[in-house]
């Protein structure tokens, strides 16, 4: 053994190269930091360091320049998100087929219909969110997260639903309200007791849709999925201004 070449042992054994192993352990232990409580003594150094410095610099500061994962923008996913006696303030639908959800979405009557979306292009996540109402002008909100290494097309549709959140609360004497969305993912999230990748969205989603419930005096808001290129005026409309996001 003391002969044969160490990158060949490692690869016939099976193990991690030494030097791979170290950077995964290092990134493990500083993602750990990271996402440490106020209340850890280290969770002030973690943030300091995070500021690099010129001249003498700790090993925090070699472990930020490594990896590059500033603690302010890591997202911490919590063990339990809500009480077991939690009930979500929101209604959601999802028919059984393409054909019931559209359907239904052609036949709403709320007052003010409300539809989000979110999408990839060209290498960008934009959203955008659509509000109608009888004898008013549409009104139209758009964001652009950024780019797809940092953002999914999941997170443009949580974005999205946020938006139409916003133009919600930007009306006055609101009595029923429809929401289409058409991901589906997204919908089961807000009702969703699991923690998952990206639900601090979701929980912000929850929170001002509860201050909104509670401003308009509405007993419940219904969030209903409709399909995408379904020829639904409203949902092709948002699909189109998501994409103008993208590139804003």
């Amino acid at each position: 053994m003391c002969t044969t070449a160490t990158d060949t042992a490692v690869t016939h054994a099976d193990l991690t190269p030494m030097p791979f192993m170290l950077q995964k352990v290092c990134h493990w232990a500083y993602l750990c930091m990271t996402t440490l409580p106020p209340s850890n003594p280290i969770h002030q150094e973690v943030r300091l360091a995070a500021h690099q410095h010129k001249h003498h610099k700790s090993p925090l500061h070699c472990l930020v320049k490594a990896f590059g994962t500033h603690p302010k923008v890591t997202e911490e996913i919590l063990p339990l998100r809500h009480s077991p006696k939690w009930e979500p303030s929101v209604s959601t639908l999802i028919a059984d087929s393409k054909e019931d959800a559209i359907r239904d979405a052609r036949r709403a009557e709320e007052d003010i219909q409300i539809f989000t979306d979110g999408s990839g292009y060209q290498g960008g996540i934009g959203a955008a969110a659509i509000l109608r109402r009888r004898g008013k002008p549409e009104r139209v909100l758009q964001y652009h997260l950024g780019s797809d290494k940092h953002y999914t097309v999941f997170n443009g549709e949580q974005v999205g639903m946020l938006l139409g959140v916003e133009l919600l609360n930007r009306e006055h004497n609101v009595h029923s309200v429809y929401m289409g969305i058409n991901n589906q993912a997204a919908i089961q999230a807000t009702t969703a007791f699991s923690p998952s990748s990206s639900h601090s969205l979701t929980d912000m989603l929850l929170t001002s849709l509860g201050k909104t419930i509670k401003k308009h005096n509405l007993d419940c808001l219904s969030i209903r999925w409709v399909p995408g290129h379904s020829n639904i005026a409203s949902n092709e409309s948002v699909d189109k201004e998501a994409k103008k996001a993208v590139c804003a």
